[in-house]
């Protein structure tokens, strides 16, 4: 109701789409909010390891190469001090 209603006192047709695309992700996501707040024993708190392949993804998928172990552990290091 509450998106609704500031769906409908948007300013904007911007503004408009910016709520009805909030609504819609909740909407689409509402099991996993529910589940987090139904089972708190089952929170892991992190997510490091997707914040990690999502960074070192953009180096190795995108431009893939061949890389030595050392070189890898190289570029992951400073790909992960960037993000941090």
């Amino acid at each position: 109701k509450v998106l609704k209603g500031a769906a409908r006192k948007a300013e904007t047709p911007g503004r408009r789409k910016a709520v009805r695309d909030c609504r819609r992700y909740i909407d689409q996501n509402w099991e996993g909010i529910m589940a987090y707040w139904l089972y708190p024993e089952a929170r892991l708190g992190v997510s490091a390891e997707a914040h990690v392949s999502h960074i070192l993804a953009a180096r190795l998928s995108s431009r893939p190469m061949a890389w030595s172990a050392r070189g890898v552990d190289r570029m992951a290091r400073l790909r992960v001090a960037k993000a941090n």
